[in-house]
Parts: C-alpha cells; structure tokens; sequence
C-alpha cells in the first residue's frame, strides 16, 4: 500500500502490528504538499483502548502533538484508572493524572544509589566472595549487610527506567559497569559519568537527551541523588531540535510512609517488645516542565503555587504559540477530594507547610480549550466517584503502633495500597504465629474491598461535544478466585449527542496471573520466624524472636501498576447477555523465577546476650520476566447468530527469543544473627563459627533477550470451510535479530510470497557503515521479492552525505523480473535543513520544491524545471531562495512570478497560518482557493477566487 506521508522523505519499511496482522510497506516518495485542509476532526467518542493483558483503560485528553518531518512529540494528559492508592500524591494535573510532555528515566534505588555505577568498587559478585579466606569474607559479609542498613554500602545496581517517543523499558549496570537493557534493544544508551546525563538513540539515528536532574536524598543517607533525568532536548538527523525548558520547584517535600518491622520475642512475648519503624524519602528539587521549543512554535506551561495538599504546584494551563503569537490554550480547573467531602478549590486555603497537608487531594474537575483570544470553545468535565473517599494521609512525625480516631482509617489498606474501607486497624499486620502471644488486637484486616478500591476514581467524561463515556469498573482477581488488588475495566459505554443509543464494550477475564497467586503465599511472605538452636560451642541458649513484615518482601504488581494479568480476556459488543459479536483473546505469560535462599544452622554464642537488632530477611531472590509477557497468542472473533455465536476467524500468533542472556547486578548477604552494633565478636573471626552459619549469599541477577512475532497463522471460516494463510518472519542476522530479514506469506491458493530485506548493517561500504555509527539501523535498503520461488522485484535505496552531513536517500531504483535496473526517484539536493529541494522521477518528470516559514513548509513546487534553472529564473537567485526559506512570515511574490519568467514549467504556490494550517493554494494557472479559520484553529470557511465560500463547518460544542 502506497501512502504520502508528511515528511521529506519516507524509508521503506516493514511495520508488523502483532494484533491485527497487518503488514504493510511504505514507498520513499516525493515530499507532501497539503492538500486542501479537512475540517478539524472532532474525534469519535469514547474511543478508548484498553490493555485487555491487564484490564487497563488507557484515558488520553489530547493536548497537541508537535510534528517535525522525522519525528513527532505528542502533549497529552493521561489518566491511569487502576485505582487510587491510600498514599498515593497527586501531580500537579490531579489525583491519578499525569502530564505527558518529553520523556524522562527515573531510577529505582536498590540499596544505596549508584556511584559510577559499579566502578566504585563496592558491588561484587559471589565468586568474589567464595574466592576470599574465611576471615576476610565474614567481615565483607558483615559489612555488605550493616552499612548496607545505612546506605553507606552499595552491592546491587539500581533500576533505571525510560519513556520517551514511544521507546520505554529499562536497565541496569553489571558488576563490571555493563548496560543491560531490558529487553534487548537497537536503541543505543549511553551514560556520561562526568556530566551525569543520558542520550538514548533511536534505530532511526534521533538523539534524544536527558540532562535536566531531579534530586532526592532517603532516610539512610541525607546525601542527595540524582533521581530522575528529564529530556532536554531532541535532535533528528536533518539537524533539526526540540528544546525542554524546566522550573525548579524548590520546596522540601518528605514523603513519610509507614513501614512495621514487629518484633515478638518467642520466649517472653509481650506487647511492650513491639517495634516498628517509619521510613521516609525526601524530594529537593521537583522539576516541572516550563516550556518546549520547536522550529515554528513553543508551548508555554502555566503553574500556580497555591495548592492545599501535599505538594505546592499546580498546572493551570497550557499556551501554544507561533513566535509570541497565541494559537490555541488549555485552561484546568481544579477542586480537592477531602476524606468526608468534595470541595471546590476556593473553599481551602493553600498550605503553609506542604508536609503536614494531609487532608486534601488535588483533583482535575475540568480542562477548558480556549482560542487565541482565550474564549472558552469547549470544555472537558470529568466526574468521580465520589461515594467513597480516601483517609487522611497518616502523620508519621511521632509514629507508635496505636493510633485512634480518623487517622486510624489510614490502615484501611489492602496489601497492594488501596483503600478496603476497614476503620478497625491499628497496624498493617494480618496475623500473628502463636495465639498464646496474645497478639490478637494488633492483626489487621487486609482484606481487599473492590467497592472502596473504587474511591475517587474517574467514572464519567464529557466531551466538548456533549456526547459522554462512562467507565465501569470491577476489581482484579485471579484464576484461583481470590480477590487482588486494584481495579479492571468492566465496560465502556458511550453516548454521542445525536444517537441516543449508547456503543457498549464490555469484559470478561479469566486466568489471572501474578508473582502470588493465593494467600498463603502472601502470608508467607510477611512472616520471618526465627530459630532458637543451643549452641554447640559454648552450650547456651539465645533469645530470638519473631519476624513480621506489613509488606510482602515479594513484589505484587508487575511494572506498567497492573495487579494481574490475564491469560483469556472476552470482549463484548454490548454486554454479555446483550451482544451482536464477541472477541476472544489469549494472552502469553512468563513466571518470574522465585529463588529461596537456603537456610543455614543458625549458632549463637551465650555471652553475646545483650542488644539484638535484626531487620527482616528477603528469603524471596526474584529473576524479573515482564520483558516477555502481555504478547498475544490466539484471537478469535465470534458473530452472533440467532442465540447463539459461530467463530468466523481465528489468528494464531507464535513467538521467538532471541539473545536470551543474564548478568550479575549485585550481591546480598543475609544474616541469620546479627549483634545490635553489626560488630561481629572476635570468637567468629577465629573461625570457631563458619560464615555460612551466620549468613546466606547470593548473586542477584537480571535477565534479559529479545522477543520477536515469527508466526501468524490466520483462519477464516465460512459455510464448513477454513480459509489459512500463514506468515511467517525471520531474524536470521545474529547481530541485528532486532530487524526482519525475510517474511514469507502462504497464501490459501498454494502460493507463496517471500520478502527478503537488507539493513545498513548488511551492507560494507562506507555511507551504510556511518548509517550504523549513528544508529540509522532501521532503514530497509533492499527489498527483494519472490513468488513461489521466481525473482519478482527489487528495490533499493541508496543514501548519501549532503551538507552539514546529513545522511538522507540520493536514489531509487527498481528491477522487475529479468529487465534490467531502472531509477525511479533520484533526489539532486537538500538544503541546511534536511529539505529536498530538487527531485526527478523515472529519469524525467523534475519537481524543484521551495520552502518557507523558517525551513518548515513547502511553499512553492515548480515542475518541469531543474532547481539551477529556477535559481536562474527567480529574482535574486539562491540569496532570495534562502530568504524565503528563512523566513517566518515569506513574502512568495517571487515565486508567483516564475509563472511567466519560467514558461512551460507549472507552479504552485502555498501560504500558511504556523501550527493551524495552510490558508491559500495557488494552481499553475494562477487561480487561488482561500481558507479561513476560526480562532481555535478549526476550519470555517473555504473561498475561491472571487471570494465566494465554496464549503463552510460549524462546530457545535455544547459546554462552552
């Protein structure tokens, strides 16, 4: 399938879309002229894609995308309706909404923050320790874990996540300060540890730059860490950049949460032995994105530092301008969920202190679109449900076991966060080992409540155009039928204003899957018991004690904030006993692996009788495999005949790991005994006790690899006969399994269609090699086709250097058959920019394009002409072609006149309002169309040349 795209030019590739099977191939062809513009398209209702593997709707209010010829930046706002946890803080957009503008990697501290990651020394690997005298390897052992309680001793690489342009995943540094991506990717990340900043490169050689530092500091260490790096800017391989500029907020947030750590001594238990900690992590510096820069515009975000809750910023609106020019704005407004009420922003007054704010969550009530004169024209309204509330957040300045009176609703939690709705607990814990301990007035309940689960949740939005959708929700569960947390998406019903007949999706979901799938084994994992052995050495006996936790030491929701995942989810078009068709889909899964780490004898000697500290052991080492999951294997599509439903298609889809590898990240010791100073005795250090009687150790690895689609089989059936054709896809290059080198398509008639494709990697000369060091990976150069065996076409694409180095196609040719090699395109000259500006086909139609509006649109195309003898022809030659170029408001009259001083030639010439759209078309014999505009943007009105309107739009939005 053939399509003009809006860039300069389009590399042929092949796009694979897992669950839909589609393929298609996109020609490089001329550059885009606009055609006449559409009306602005008001967007169907209610559609709303939801992630059937996790039971996710995905909830976008569209802001603007930026878009650049090669690559594009959409500013959205998100909504994540898994649910709302009890210590959840809301962004500067609301509770449960996000601002996406750029892209940013945080990092996931394991232990203590990285230094160099692992240059410093400090991480080390098993072997290291097996290969140490008894001694040195106790002390080591001993200072892995102490000043691992303190942070001053880092023995695990932290987790770093990215999200950018589409590209999201994670890594992690080995021991010898290897990256380790997650999955397996071509998009090359480098670390600068001198600046301390990324650059992520895509496979189509866009350099994307993280370089504006967040900074927080943990309760272990007041030192400050780099957090999170935010992307400051973006290049493209014409030379083009997209620049993030951000504000600091410089407040001091700590965000204290509770975490117990109960001890029951097991030979006099009682209630005055019970400890508990409280943890912390403090915030610096927050950076807000202010603004982002791109070639013909900015986007200027606003803030208010008036918030009543636990942060001190809000996002109240958002301007997109051409120069200092206003196009179109966003305006929010904004009210707060209190734990007995909601209330409109003006009934609280802004806090003084955000760190004791504990009663108020910023909520999003509406997002107003507002034209360049700042008119409201339409108006998002959110709705929530407001029938159940959040608590308080807790106050852990002065943290005990007990609390009383509203605070004690914080407990109310089930073991993934969110609200049960349970006003009893005083505590976290569930349950305690000896009922003879008396302990039965500090068990919690932590039970999970899908109708509390729901507090503050977003139930409703109506759109500007008076239609709405309601979301309904349910909680997760898994295959076993216990309840787990957090929620899934039940229906989608949406009304348009004209039909009052709703379009109604609905799920079902089966086979729930997660790390835990029942509750022992998450009772398991909050319970530590300790051992009591007499001691073989000096004949005595130590006191232990047991061990219980408020959080499972196993993790209980995958990456992405789902719950569970499911194997088979239904989807309904209608409801289940309502519905005119049904899906079936049929989802992949990997366990993680759950390693334990065997226990040794545990022998303590009787003079060490005195202060004991232990902090809970993580039995559980866990090898992280979401990288595989969430990938589709069946789909089936059912038609509903009279009562019941007939199958009428079903695809297969089949899957292939490549590069499947694991490194050692890290290392941990776990004691079975520690003394309350973490100094080991001396009697240990002459060996009379073995280092593995006092502590467990063990690597921690990550695994990676790469997971490809290589089979499709699709299935139609139709009056008791089966219709196949099978797809299958190979990555045959070992060092760019990344890439399809060959399709072959079976088709139902016996024939078989193969594409074998060649990558700048495939190809040793000395452009395709710098094609590689840029990690221009993706480009297909050679296109080969077969049918049943017969050469049927090639294509190639042939890439240059041109000015400033820019790499970009010089050529096209195409072989069909036995005939010989034929040129298709040949592109003659780009300019500074990246822009074609001279193209031939098939070695005689010559189009000659001219650009305006600072490098960013066409503003004149001359056929039948060579660009010298356009140059020739225009007044003032390259100097006037540059100027227009250059230009953000070009005057085109120049290029007007070559209608007469070039004869024979057709010209067309074009005029733009920036970032809204084109407003005049001129044809070769010079009759000119005009298009006007609203002051939103939209299109109203098309004229022809005597100013008559040809067509006119009329937006009727219905909340303005």
């Amino acid at each position: 399938m053939k399509r003009t795209m809006k860039t300069k030019f389009i590399y042929l590739l092949i796009m694979i879309f897992c669950n839909f099977n589609i393929m298609r191939s996109e020609d490089l062809s001329l550059p885009s002229i606009p055609p006449s513009p559409d009306a602005a398209a008001l967007g169907k209702y209610g559609q709303y894609p939801v992630s059937l593997y996790n039971g996710l709707v995905q909830i976008d209010i569209p802001v603007y995308t930026i878009q650049l010829p090669l690559t594009s930046v959409p500013i959205t706002i998100s909504y994540h309706a898994s649910g709302i946890k009890v210590n959840d803080i809301s962004t500067t957009v609301g509770l449960g909404w996000v601002l996406n503008a750029g892209g940013v990697i945080t990092r996931s501290v394991k232990g203590a923050p990285d230094k160099n990651f692992g240059a410093s020394g400090t991480i080390h690997n098993k072997q290291w320790f097996v290969n140490l005298s008894e001694d040195v390897r106790l002390n080591h052992l001993d200072n892995i874990y102490s000043q691992g309680l303190t942070g001053t001793y880092d023995s695990e690489s932290d987790i770093y996540y990215y999200n950018v342009a589409g590209m999201s995943g994670s890594f992690r540094f080995d021991i010898n300060n290897n990256l380790i991506q997650i999955p397996l990717t071509n998009n090359n990340i480098r670390y600068d540890s001198g600046r301390d900043v990324f650059q992520i490169t895509g496979s189509d050689g866009t350099i994307y730059g993280f370089e504006s530092k967040e900074f927080s500091s943990i309760q272990a260490t007041e030192n400050k860490y780099t957090s999170s790096w935010y992307l400051t800017w973006i290049k493209t391989i014409d030379n083009r950049e997209i620049d993030f500029e951000y504000m600091t907020d410089n407040t001091l947030y700590i965000d204290r949460y509770v975490n117990y750590v109960l001890e029951v001594p097991q030979n006099t238990p009682n209630l005055s032995n019970l400890k508990c900690a409280t943890q912390y992590s403090r915030v610096d510096n927050t950076l807000l994105v202010k603004s982002i820069k791109f070639p013909d515009g900015t986007i200027i975000f606003n803030y208010s530092g008036d918030r009543a809750d636990r942060r001190k910023y809000r996002l109240t609106g958002i301007d997109i301008k051409n120069n200092s020019q206003l196009v179109k704005a966003y305006s929010l407004e904004h009210g707060y969920f209190s734990p007995s009420t909601v209330l409109s922003f003006s009934q609280v007054q802004p806090a003084t202190n955000y760190n004791a704010s504990y009663n108020y969550r910023l909520k999003l009530n509406k997002v107003k679109l507002l034209n360049n004169q700042r008119s409201v024209v339409g108006i998002y309204d959110l709705d929530y449900n407001s029938s159940v509330l959040l608590p308080t957040y807790f106050d852990a300045l002065s943290i005990t076991p007990y609390v009383t009176g509203d605070k004690q609703r914080y407990f109310g939690q089930d073991y993934w966060g969110y609200y049960n709705g349970v006003t009893t607990n005083k505590n976290y814990f569930t349950y305690a080992r000896k009922q003879s301990y008396n302990l039965k007035e500090v068990q919690a309940d932590r039970s999970v409540n899908p109708t509390y689960a729901q507090a503050c949740i977003l139930k409703k939005i109506t759109y500007p155009t008076g239609g709405y959708t309601e979301f309904k929700y349910e909680g997760n569960k898994y295959s076993s039928g216990n309840a787990a947390g957090g929620l899934r998406i039940q229906s989608l019903t949406s009304y348009s204003l004209s039909d009052a007949s709703p379009e109604v999706h609905s799920y079902q979901y089966e086979q729930g899957m997660n790390n835990m799938t029942g509750w022992s084994q998450i009772q398991g994992a909050l319970y530590t018991q300790g051992k009591s052995v007499s001691s073989t050495i000096y004949g005595t006996e130590m006191l232990l004690y047991d061990y219980y936790m408020s959080e499972p030491n196993v993790p209980l929701s995958h990456s992405g904030g789902a719950s569970v995942y499911y194997g088979k989810v239904i989807e309904f078009e209608g409801t289940p006993q309502a519905s005119n068709g049904k899906t079936e889909y049929y989802y992949l899964y990997s366990s993680n692996d759950v390693e334990y780490i065997n226990q040794s004898p545990c022998i303590i000697p009787g003079v060490y009788s005195g202060g004991y500290q232990f902090i809970p052991k993580f039995d559980y080492m866990f090898i992280d495999r979401g990288w595989t999951r969430g990938r589709i294997s069946r789909k089936d599509i059912y038609t509903k005949i009279g009562s019941s439903f007939s199958l009428a298609k079903r695809i297969n889809y089949t899957y292939t790991t490549y590069k499947k590898q694991s490194g050692v990240v890290g290392f941990k010791s776990y004691p079975n005994f520690i003394p309350a100073n973490h100094n080991l005795p001396s009697p240990y250090n002459n060996s009379k006790v073995s280092t593995n009687e006092l502590f467990q150790y063990s690597d921690i690895t990550a695994e990676t690899g790469l997971v490809k689609l290589t089979k499709v089989e699709d299935i139609s059936y139709f009056g008791g006969q089966s219709v196949i054709q099978t797809t299958t896809y190979a990555y045959d290059r070992l060092d760019n399994q990344y890439e399809i080198t060959s399709l072959q398509q079976t088709r139902s008639d016996g024939s078989v269609l193969k594409k074998n494709f060649k990558y700048p990697k495939d190809i040793n000369t000395t452009i395709y090699k710098s094609m590689v060091e840029k990690n221009m990976l993706s480009p297909v150069i050679v296109t080969t086709t077969y049918i049943n065996n017969e050469f049927l076409q090639e294509t190639q694409t042939t890439y240059s250097f041109w000015v400033n180095s820019f790499i970009a196609p010089s050529g096209i040719t195409e072989q069909q058959g036995t005939g010989s090699k034929e040129t298709r395109i040949t592109y003659h000259n780009y300019d500074s920019k990246g822009n074609v500006l001279y193209v031939s086909k098939d070695n005689s139609k010559k189009v000659v394009y001219l650009w305006g509006y600072n490098y960013q649109y066409i503003v004149g195309k001359i056929e039948n002409a060579t660009y010298d003898q356009v140059v020739q022809a225009i007044s003032g030659g390259v100097n006037t072609i540059n100027s227009i170029a250059s230009s953000a408001n070009p005057n085109i009259s120049p290029i007007d006149a070559l209608r007469s001083s070039l004869p024979g030639t057709m010209v067309t010439t074009y005029v733009y309002k920036p970032l809204v759209g084109v407003i005049s078309i001129t044809d070769p014999q010079g009759i000119k169309i005009n298009y006007e505009y609203d002051n939103y943007g939209r299109l109203v009105n098309s004229k022809d040349y005597g100013g008559r309107i040809i067509q006119m739009y009329d937006y009727n939005y219905m909340n303005k």
